[in-house]
């Protein structure tokens, strides 16, 4: 946000929409935890959705990382 504000002075001030109102930038903040607990049973959970080939290409990165 620093560095958007270093190149336009009225970052911070916010923009007219076509009504008039006036939005503000909101910083979006997102947390990345560590992974290395997952275990096999949860990554299974999670895969449920995908297809077999990418069930196959999923479990053959994990079983070549371990």
């Amino acid at each position: 946000m620093m560095k958007a504000r270093g190149y336009n002075r009225t970052f911070f001030r916010g923009k007219q929409d076509e009504e008039g109102n006036r939005r503000f930038v909101e910083p979006m903040v997102l947390a990345v935890e560590e992974s290395n607990t997952i275990n096999l049973e949860q990554l299974k959970y999670f895969g449920a959705n995908l297809n077999e080939i990418e069930k196959n290409d999923s479990f053959e990165i994990l079983n070549s990382k371990c």
